[in-house]
């Protein structure tokens, strides 16, 4: 009794080593290989059923969850697109209208094209005054 194979020790270079007995058996390595490939299998398998998927937050995660910000004028989906003009009305009845497409090509050579829309009376919008005080602030101090 005193000489029997104990988990003390684990081999795992094609010996199989039952446990509490006295005997062994050799295991080819392709045997193992594949044994082992489909536990990892099983094991994303399960991981994908039981347990939710890590949530990676982006930038703006954190901004969007709060009511100020879902109910906020600034935010682009509270304003209104319509298909056939091309146009956003923003919720206090402002019209922007397409007028050209933008191609910017950022640090790491990625190609942008970006949608430029302009007010229908550009000089009475409101949100022009909002734009030229934070230039102005910006140049006062």
């Amino acid at each position: 009794m005193e000489e029997l194979v104990t988990l003390d020790c684990l081999f795992i270079d094609g010996t199989k080593i039952e446990a509490n007995a006295n005997k062994y058996s050799f295991v080819w390595k392709k045997t193992t290989e594949k044994f082992s490939a489909k536990l990892q299998e099983q094991i994303q398998v399960y991981f994908q059923e039981e347990i939710t998927p890590l949530l990676i937050k982006y930038a703006m995660f954190d901004k969007e969850q709060k009511r100020g910000y879902k109910q906020s004028a600034k935010n682009l989906a509270n304003w209104h697109y319509n298909d056939k003009e091309d146009s956003y009305t923003h919720p206090d009845g402002w019209c922007y209208r397409f007028h050209h497409i933008k191609h910017q090509k950022t640090q790491t050579d990625f190609q942008q094209e970006i949608k430029v829309y302009y007010a229908d009376e550009p000089e009475s919008a409101p949100q022009k005054g909002t734009v030229y005080e934070r230039t102005l602030s910006k140049l006062e101090s």
